[in-house]
């Protein structure tokens, strides 16, 4: 459902083939037109009726508008609003109705669900998270973005679902998902805090698949279709029970997995020179920077690097690996034994180490870089010509006296920063199953 203003109502939407569009594609079954207040422009009326009369579906809220807007043409705009609003709304109030309106019809008497549900309009996604759809004539994407676990049910029929991570760029099968009794998919789905992903719906459904897995959401982990089933990476104990489309169960145990390893203190940390932090400290445990005893590292604002070592196992190291760095204020750049690992920006806060550590000792390294913030506020409570930072941002010393937007007081809170922790190694493998 979207929202419209009256300048979209009345300059922008069209009926094509009984459906209503707008010229960038976006396309609407029906109209539900509840106004909340007496007032209404009598050119988005007119507009109304004009739709209808083309081939659109309206529905009327119970609510009818008395008058227009503002005072142009007054007492006429009036008098034209309640014309229209009667050409409308011309059934019964207390009663569900419906007339046919040039190609289109006219419903009213009767909530927005029951409308739907009448005209057998099913949720085009019914799920917890917000979507937008686009859809072409083999292609269906749609674009989701919350955080939890949900099964969202799809308005698609006959389909097979595939994921695409904005953030990763990699794209699977979903293998998991089932259809309901009136043909959409359902899709169980997990994204981390205020993650997003696309699902796009291009290819026949694929006879082999799996509707259903019982056990550790975390533990189990689809990578996609294989010639003969699929792949999965387990990281946690237990036992997962697939259900397949006959309602068969199948087993599979995850046994013989290490457990995860906690990366402890001390950290020797490194801060970017010339920005009042000292060169180097040992942090015992991980600690905010804003909530170091040290006002230079409170106030630090750049990029500082963690430097730590871990040792494995033989049996350890031949695992799938992957770094779990906790929460990281802002940005994260992690290295293991020299071999750069790329950025980590956003949650699940996760680097895949398979393949770059070693039997015996690791060497870990990750820079953190933070936001400004702290250092303007730092900087707020120093004499101009000792500040380390050049702007035109307003820094007052003191209680702050002028608006946010306006700048910083060195009396303002400071941002979270630095490695926050718990960072800890996972251990996985890699199993191939057969349907």
């Amino acid at each position: 459902m979207d929202l419209l203003n009256t300048e979209v109502l009345v300059e922008r939407l069209s009926v094509e083939d009984g459906r209503l569009v707008l010229p960038d594609g976006m396309g609407y079954r029906l109209l539900w037109l509840d106004p909340d207040d007496e007032p209404f422009p009598p050119q988005a009326l007119r507009k109304i009726i004009a739709l209808a009369k083309e081939g659109a579906t309206v529905v009327l809220g119970r609510r009818r508008p008395q008058r227009a807007p503002g005072l142009k043409d007054y007492p006429a705009c009036d008098e034209e609003v309640r014309r229209l609003a009667a050409e409308l709304w011309s059934g019964p109030s207390d009663q569900p109705w419906r007339r046919t309106v040039g190609k289109g019809k006219v419903i009213g008497g009767t909530g927005i669900e029951q409308a739907l549900k009448d005209e057998e309009i099913l949720p085009d996604c019914a799920g917890p998270w917000d979507y937008t759809h686009r859809r072409s004539d083999a292609l269906d994407v749609y674009f989701l973005a919350g955080t939890g676990s949900a099964e969202c049910t799809f308005r698609v029929r006959g389909k097979e679902p595939e994921l695409w991570d904005p953030t990763t760029g990699t794209v699977r099968d979903a293998v998991c998902y089932r259809s309901t009794e009136d043909g959409r998919t359902v899709l169980p789905l997990r994204l981390p805090y205020n993650a997003s992903v696309f699902v796009v719906f291009r290819r026949p459904a694929h006879a082999k698949h799996v509707t259903g897995i019982s056990g550790s959401e975390e533990g189990l982990q689809i990578e996609g279709r294989t010639d003969t089933g699929f792949r999965v990476r387990l990281w946690e104990h237990g036992r997962y029970v697939r259900r397949t489309p006959s309602g068969n169960l199948v087993t599979l145990d995850a046994a013989t997995i290490p457990d995860a390893m906690p990366v402890a203190g001390p950290w020797t940390v490194r801060f970017a020179p010339g920005w009042g932090a000292p060169e180097s400290v040992v942090f015992d445990e991980l600690v905010a920077w804003d909530k170091h005893p040290n006002d230079a590292i409170k106030h630090f604002s750049g990029t500082a690097a963690y430097r730590n070592s871990f040792k494995l196992s033989a049996e350890q190291a031949k695992c799938l690996v992957r770094l779990q760095l906790g929460d990281v204020k802002y940005v994260a750049r992690v290295r293991v034994n020299g071999k750069d690992l790329g950025v980590v920006w956003t949650s699940p806060w996760t680097a895949d180490l398979t393949g770059s550590v070693k039997d015996g000792d690791n060497e870990l390294e990750i820079d953190v870089t933070n936001l400004w913030v702290n250092r303007l506020i730092g900087d707020a409570g120093l004499p101009e010509s000792q500040r380390l930072t050049k702007t035109n941002i307003y820094l007052q010393k003191g209680e702050r006296t002028v608006k946010p937007y306006q700048g910083y007081s060195s009396k303002d809170p400071l941002v979270a920063s630095g490695l926050l922790g718990p960072v800890r190694l996972e251990f996985g493998r890699q199993q191939d199953v057969k349907f």
